[in-house]
């Protein structure tokens, strides 16, 4: 069984974390080549990986990461904003690598990656609370978390106890794997 982890952005080198990064391209891209976004000859001339826009990719109503109001303690609210699980668009790949948390005190809990509108199917699990006592609440995930053209994506944060009411800003490090001139010019 593979067990996927967060490791806090403070223990990681600069170049671990450039590592992290190019990890997550290089895999985006072969999901891509495997689901014919692109021949593996051609996929380095006519793949490129950008990182995402909330409103053009999303749909959500604000260019910003930013949850819904977290009302109950231990229930789940989307990081989509107003959107509660988009799908990914049959031309792109979309790869999480890293989250960040802006608000604090640290607000959510735990973060769940899920495919379909239920959350059928769990792709990783992560907890957020081991990253309170960090000098800034961030980390890198042990391996990307990528979502396929036309999966649908369900990325929540369990509120934590005491209930804020307001929304929390929860940032996810995500890379768009799509082909030249879609969004950037060849």
């Amino acid at each position: 069984m593979r067990i996927k982890t967060i490791t806090p952005t403070e223990e990681l080198s600069i170049s671990q974390r450039s590592d992290f990064r190019l990890a997550a391209i290089a895999q985006g891209k072969e999901h891509a080549i495997a689901r014919g976004l692109a021949t593996r000859e051609s996929a380095e001339r006519i793949l490129c990986a950008r990182p995402v826009q909330n409103i053009a990719d999303f749909g959500t109503a604000a260019d910003a990461w930013l949850t819904g109001a977290l009302l109950v303690a231990g229930t789940a609210y989307t990081v989509f904003n107003n959107i509660a699980a988009p799908a990914v668009p049959a031309n792109r790949v979309f790869v999480f690598y890293k989250v960040g948390v802006e608000t604090v005190p640290l607000p959510v809990s735990l973060l769940n990656f899920r495919q379909g509108a239920g959350g059928g199917t769990t792709y990783a699990q992560f907890d957020l609370e081991q990253l309170v006592n960090c000098q800034a609440v961030d980390g890198y995930f042990s391996e990307p978390i990528v979502y396929e053209p036309t999966e649908v994506m369900l990325v929540q944060v369990v509120c934590r106890a005491p209930a804020t009411g307001v929304a929390a800003r929860v940032q996810l490090g995500c890379y768009v794997i799509e082909a030249l001139g879609a969004t950037i010019s060849a």
